[in-house]
């Protein structure tokens, strides 16, 4: 036949831009079809694919469909039980990435899944609300390979468990503590002493830090991309320009000495590797609009978004 024709790798191009629910219905063609689809191309699990999942089950689907290299689950946004997780991996211990934002993740699970996961190094737990700390001791102590983390709005955790979850992981490269309200300067100081290889650092909406811990920050030079959000001085946006493998910076509802914003702006001009420079200024944004408006004329090859376009 005309498919057997084609190089796997082309099919895999062609069928690569099918939603995974797509896919799924393209393996049921035939048998030939099904074993490609399934060994080849289907390694992703997204319940947003699955519609009738709104009210059902996915540990049921995703436990009964003939997947044989499951590599990232993202279940964002599902509220039905989780107890199926443990199986999940049981059955397919390849899995690299699970998304758990806006779920009901709870301390029952984390505790009950104490296989470790040898692959797993992504892991999403923003938004889940029914975690406590008890639950985090036990990610961290059966699953010490994670290098990208995610829990922002889990503003209920203590700076002991953050400090912990550090120093078990202190390879990762991706930090989102966005919104966790016990985060202070010791915690960043330590993060940006253990973590000297992070690439992706989140710190929005933490009143704890003050400008010694976002100095901390800036000595980081392994960043590629920051979200901040603080009271910007001019020294802190000279520091922030030593950070010399910086593609993406977003200063989020900031607050700015306006005296010496526009000179200091100017500054980052001269990173060769930034490529994307969001600042956002809350009600001193009117304020701050003609300093931008400049910049992006002087370096127009930079991504310099307006407000409107910046998504939240």
């Amino acid at each position: 036949t005309i498919m057997e024709n084609i190089p796997i790798h082309s099919l895999r191009v062609i069928f690569s831009q099918l939603t995974t629910a797509e896919q799924t219905r393209v393996a049921r063609t035939s048998k030939k079809m099904r074993d490609f689809c399934y060994t080849n191309l289907l390694t992703r699990f997204d319940v947003k694919d699955y519609k009738k999942l709104k009210k059902g089950d996915p540990g049921r689907i995703i436990l009964s469909l003939p997947y044989r290299n499951v590599t990232e689950v993202n279940i964002s946004g599902c509220f039905s039980k989780l107890d199926w997780i443990p199986r999940l991996f049981e059955k397919y211990p390849k899995i690299e990435s699970i998304d758990l934002s806006f779920t009901s993740a709870h301390d029952k699970l984390f505790l009950s899944w104490t296989q470790p996961i040898k692959s797993l190094a992504k892991i999403n737990i923003s938004a889940c609300h029914d975690l406590s700390s008890k639950g985090l001791f036990a990610l961290a102590r059966h699953h010490p390979r994670i290098t990208d983390f995610r829990m922002q709005g889990v503003s209920y955790v203590g700076s002991d468990v953050i400090l912990l979850l550090i120093k078990t992981w202190p390879g990762l490269r991706v930090l989102n503590l966005s919104e966790c309200s016990d985060v202070n300067d010791y915690v960043i100081k330590s993060i940006c002493s253990i973590c000297t290889g992070l690439k992706e650092l989140y710190l929005v909406r933490l009143a704890g830090i003050t400008s010694a811990g976002f100095f901390e920050v800036s000595q980081l030079k392994s960043l590629t991309i920051l979200e901040i959000q603080a009271q910007v001085t001019p020294k802190l946006l000279d520091d922030l320009t030593k950070c010399i493998n910086l593609k993406r910076l977003r200063l989020f509802s900031c607050t700015f000495e306006l005296d010496t914003f526009e000179e200091s702006l100017m500054k980052f001009g001269s990173m060769k590797k930034l490529a994307e420079l969001i600042i956002t200024g809350g009600s001193q944004q009117q304020l701050i609009e003609p300093a931008l408006a400049k910049f992006r004329e002087s370096f127009p090859l930079m991504s310099v978004p307006k407000p409107a376009d910046v998504r939240p």
